[in-house]
């Protein structure tokens, strides 16, 4: 078990055959940090009141939210974005309003931890070429500022390349 302390620089999404995958890349004090996420679902909202047939693509829950006219709103969860994307467009051809579909999985997963970008995490570590990997730790808010280094990049370019 580690613990280190750190900041989220950038971060990636991708579907798997059966979930999804959430990447952070980072720093830390002892270096750079790459994060696997294995147990998160993508989701959005829906009006509790609204009437959507089942799917295997998602899970319907109560949640104690409510969209800005103050109507009670139930999350949709997905195994993967792409289930999320094809039951988003289907219920927008049937007239039905989903609300924060248009999150990035990375960020929505970052607000729900209120991080927003400094890190602390804790979980199993292996330590490949000098960056530490992290599949599935505890990631809590903490007060981390990261030491940067600063790198000057002139790209030349011009009509004919």
């Amino acid at each position: 078990m580690r613990r280190e302390n750190g900041f989220i620089l950038t971060s990636s999404w991708e579907d798997t055959e059966t979930n999804h995958l959430l990447k952070f890349f980072g720093t830390s004090k002892t270096g750079p940090f790459e994060i696997h996420v294995t147990n998160f679902k993508p989701l959005f909202f829906v009006s509790r009141e609204i009437k959507i047939p089942s799917s295997k693509k998602y899970e319907r829950k109560k949640v104690e939210l409510k969209n800005f006219a103050g109507i009670d709103v139930d999350a949709l969860y997905f195994n993967t974005q792409k289930d999320l994307y094809e039951t988003r467009d289907f219920l927008k051809q049937k007239g039905i309003r989903t609300f924060e579909a248009d999150v990035r999985p990375p960020e929505r997963f970052l607000m729900e931890h209120f991080i927003n970008g400094e890190v602390e995490i804790e979980g199993e570590c292996e330590e490949v070429s000098g960056t530490l990997y992290f599949k599935n730790p505890t990631l809590r808010t903490t007060n981390f500022t990261p030491k940067f280094k600063i790198l000057s990049l002139d790209i030349e370019t011009s009509r004919g390349n």
